[in-house]
């Protein structure tokens, strides 16, 4: 004997005088493309049935798929799936380290739908009181989160976005000191005593952020015409304090 029923909403067959089977599919899995296939079984045909309404409920709710994947699953999905092709190789980096330095450990094993606004709350509250996080960190770990989070609300994995509730701090913003004359007159005297100081004297003709500074070659400097190119920067925090080491 055998039920049909239209494409998504299942089938229900009998296999035996006591073994029924329930089948139902048509949501797409997003990490396979095809789409999600069920089959359970019943010892009789009433609890095949309600098998089944069961089945049409997590499908209709998503329940299935949000029910199987984890915050610091979904994070490395998304970043791998989504980020990948579309990111410069620095904010790749970034967005990785996000998430195994931040979230993962803390948030990882947390289902996505079990995810609240209250959870991130404290979350950052406790980043910034005890690991004295600044708000400038926080709100790139929010903006961060709530990027990959809005992928997962278009996928049907949430049904709201947790990350867009927050308060975060405002980011206070930084004094700016500007060397006098008579002070940078005296920056590139002491420029001639290092090693490094050609770099010193090169930024307070240019104004070149520290990372740009850094990615400099020869190639990048015409020398007939008086140009320089900033081609390229240079991240990485270990190689820039072994180029300016501190000055006894």
């Amino acid at each position: 004997m055998k039920k049909n029923r239209k494409d998504g909403e299942g089938t229900i067959r009998q296999k035996s005088p006591n073994y029924w089977e329930v089948r139902i599919s048509g949501v797409i899995d997003f990490e396979t493309g095809k789409p999600i296939r069920m089959i359970r079984y019943a010892p009789t045909e009433q609890e095949a049935v309600q098998l089944l309404h069961s089945l049409q409920y997590e499908l209709r709710n998503n329940n299935y798929r949000a029910g199987h994947i984890s915050l610091g699953d979904w994070l490395d999905l998304w970043l791998k799936t989504y980020m990948q092709t579309t990111l410069k190789q620095s904010t790749y980096d970034s967005y990785a380290s996000y998430a195994k330095n931040h979230f993962k450990p803390a948030l990882g094993s947390i289902r996505l739908e079990d995810l609240t606004t209250k959870t991130l709350q404290q979350f950052y509250n406790y980043k910034i009181e005890t690991e004295h996080l600044s708000p400038k960190t926080i709100r790139n770990l929010n903006l961060y989160l709530h990027k990959a989070l809005s992928q997962a609300q278009r996928e049907g994995l949430i049904s709201y976005n947790p990350a867009g509730g927050v308060n975060i701090p405002h980011t206070a913003r930084p004094k700016i000191v500007v060397l006098t004359r008579d002070q940078q007159y005296l920056l590139i005297r002491a420029s001639y005593q290092h090693r490094y100081g050609v770099f010193i004297r090169l930024d307070l003709m240019t104004g070149l952020r520290l990372g740009e500074l850094l990615g400099l070659r020869w190639v990048d400097i015409d020398f007939r015409a008086s140009i320089l190119h900033v081609n390229q920067t240079f991240l990485h925090f270990l190689a820039i304090i072994r180029c300016f080491p501190k000055i006894a």
